[in-house]
C-alpha cells in the first residue's frame, strides 16, 4: 500500500498504465470529501513526488474532477 492509499479521507488510489500506451499513466482516485482531496494535494508524501513526476510529464497533466454516481 502506498503512502497516499494510506492517506484519511482517501477511499481509491489506483494507478493504471494505458495498454495503447505504455508511457501513459491514468490515476484514478476517489476521496471522502473535497477537504480529503486537499489534504492530499498539500501532503508531505506528494510534495516530496511533485519534482520526480514532473520530470517525467511531457506535457502538463489533465485532471478531470468527477462524481461518483454508482459503484
Amino acid at each position: 500500500m502506498s503512502a497516499a492509499e494510506r492517506e484519511p479521507g482517501t477511499s481509491v488510489y489506483a494507478v493504471h498504465e494505458d495498454t495503447a500506451d505504455p508511457d501513459a499513466l491514468w490515476f484514478y482516485e476517489v476521496y471522502t470529501d473535497d477537504d480529503a482531496f486537499a489534504a492530499h494535494r498539500h501532503s508531505e508524501t506528494f510534495a516530496r513526488a511533485r519534482p520526480a513526476i514532473h520530470a517525467l510529464l511531457a506535457a502538463p497533466p489533465e485532471i478531470n474532477r468527477l462524481t461518483v454516481v454508482s459503484g
